[in-house]
């Protein structure tokens, strides 16, 4: 990794704990000043790595926190301008990057199942998901813990799980149709495959219950809290047990699993 790259990625670093630590603190200001000059260090740098690698971050568990934390950040930014939720946001964004740092952060070169415009496409929709449902799942907290006041949390609640589903939902339909090619099937009963049906379908229930049953706010945010929480463990939790999913999310554990 070069000089430019390492700087710009521990600046972005500084930059997220800067609005981890004022978002709670209620400086909105400074945490929406901080996550900007996050966006902006790791932008760089994700563009630098994918110069070296030859790929976008797509590969291994420090690339696959980087895109998140860099999503949740971006989503929080543009769907919550008053900071709301940016008391959990930011944290967690922060954490996920730290995590990440506890695994191999050099680039890899792709295995030749990933060398897919489809996969690369199938990726950004993933994380262009699982931003707007992490806000989504901070604004159902402040609703569920009584501090939802306003429209805002109802209404950051309602677009961060319509904005989900239709991510996840693209993201569904670019890797079945690669998996067609693959496997020459759309369907395989992977672990990964049932799993993201379980969410899909909590996360939908929750859109629909919402605007064709009328269901309260707390009803909805108690699924998209659910829906939230059993993705993040599932798909998080997967890279552990590598041998169960023709996946791969990281490539040590693959091999080593």
């Amino acid at each position: 990794m070069n000089a430019a790259a390492g700087i710009a990625f521990t600046a972005g670093l500084v930059f997220y704990g800067a609005a981890a630590a004022a978002a709670p603190a209620g400086l909105v200001r400074l945490y929406r000043l901080s996550a900007a000059g996050a966006l902006a260090s790791h932008l760089l740098y994700i563009l630098l790595r994918w110069r070296i690698s030859g790929h976008p971050p797509i590969l291994g568990t420090f690339e696959e926190s980087l895109c998140a934390a860099w999503s949740v950040t971006l989503s929080a930014l543009l769907m919550d301008r008053q900071g709301r939720t940016a008391a959990f946001t930011a944290p967690f964004a922060f954490l996920t990057l730290l995590y990440g740092l506890g695994f191999e952060t050099g680039p890899r070169p792709l295995i030749i199942s990933e060398q897919s415009l489809w996969v690369y496409f199938h990726a950004l929709f993933a994380w262009a998901a699982y931003g707007p449902y992490t806000v989504s799942f901070a604004a159902a907290l402040r609703i569920l813990w009584g501090r939802g006041e306003g429209d805002g949390p109802r209404r950051i609640l309602y677009a961060g799980l319509l904005y989900g589903l239709m991510g996840q939902t693209v993201m569904f339909v670019l890797g079945s149709y690669y998996s067609s090619l693959l496997h020459g099937a759309l369907w395989t009963w992977d672990p990964v495959e049932y799993l993201f049906v379980v969410s899909w379908l909590v996360f939908a229930a929750a859109v629909h219950g919402r605007i064709f049953f009328g269901w309260s706010q707390r009803r909805v945010a108690r699924w998209a809290a659910a829906g939230f929480l059993a993705a993040v463990v599932l798909y998080w939790g997967l890279v552990y047990f590598p041998w169960s999913t023709y996946h791969v999310f990281d490539p040590e554990y693959k091999i080593h699993g």
